[in-house]
């Protein structure tokens, strides 16, 4: 007789604020979903959830409580923003109340292995490592095409885990860009990496191809020209050595608002804006052209 066996028990869950619920402690939420708590002494984990609530939450709960790494060395704080704050502001905030040596961070439209949470743990067991990205897999772009985007030093959030003390070093994520509001956007998960590579050296880095996220639906990702300029403007080395022949889109932004004056570099930009690369990109699976 097959006997099934028990449910792991989610690790501990901090106190966290979902304005949406109308609640300062909507732990009774989370355990509607069959999530239970523990309490930790020294997590060596934390994973971070900025949330809206939106209605694939419950499948990224179910995927952390099945991992196979011990409870006992992992926690989950989740922050929900609101209309005063961004998502980099509420992982910002969910980090000061995290207690791990690692911070992991994940959307609340994606999901886990079994084996996730193990596999960085065991990346981060090296005392050089820093930053880690993985690869990311769903319809990414909304296209009904279920692709694979494995790239190195990209820096997409939803698959991004990083040391407290490089979290911190680099003053966390980037809020609003010095633009006087806070926006939404994509590049504050790419300026993070960016920014502990120029604090700690590529050797602090890793891509892990065998580590994965899924994402099933469309990234909502917003393009926002000011926050591409103010990017490229920080970080134009790492741009045009790793994400210029990865995003057409920035190339051809770059070259139309006549941004980049170098005649060299302006040459590079051409080719990466070519859009039949960006086409291959958007339909090859395995390593993908990022736009």
């Amino acid at each position: 007789m097959r006997v099934n066996p028990p449910r792991p028990t989610m690790a501990r869950l901090v106190e966290f604020s979902f304005p949406q619920l109308g609640s300062s402690r909507p732990h009774t939420h989370l355990n509607q979903l069959g999530i239970a708590t523990l309490d930790l002494d020294e997590p060596f984990i934390t994973v971070i959830v900025a949330t809206l609530l939106r209605s694939p939450l419950p499948r990224l709960l179910r995927s952390l409580e099945a991992q196979t790494l011990s409870t006992s060395k992992w926690e989950l704080v989740m922050f929900g923003p609101d209309d005063s704050i961004n998502e980099y502001e509420a992982r910002n905030r969910a980090s000061k109340r995290s207690r791990g040596q690692v911070l992991t961070f994940l959307d609340d439209d994606t999901y886990v292995p079994r084996d996730f949470l193990k596999k960085i743990a065991i990346r981060f067991e090296g005392p050089e490592l820093k930053v880690l990205t993985c690869a990311i897999e769903g319809d990414i772009w909304g296209l009904g095409q279920w692709i694979r985007i494995d790239t190195p030093y990209l820096g997409i959030g939803t698959c991004l885990s990083v040391t407290r003390d490089a979290f911190e070093a680099v003053h966390g994520f980037v809020v609003d860009w010095d633009l006087g509001r806070r926006i939404g956007g994509w590049r504050s998960d790419s300026a993070l990496l960016y920014s502990a590579l120029e604090s700690f050296g590529v050797q602090s880095y890793v891509h892990a191809s065998d580590i994965t996220v899924f994402h099933p639906e469309q990234m909502k990702s917003k393009w926002i020209p000011e926050i591409e300029r103010e990017f490229y403007s920080r970080f134009r080395k790492w741009v045009i050595k790793c994400l210029a022949p990865n995003d057409p889109r920035l190339c051809r932004f770059l070259l139309e608002e006549g941004i980049e004056r170098d005649p060299l570099v302006v040459e590079r930009l051409r080719k990466c804006a070519d859009p039949k690369r960006e086409a291959e990109g958007s339909t090859r699976r395995g390593s993908l052209h990022f736009s």
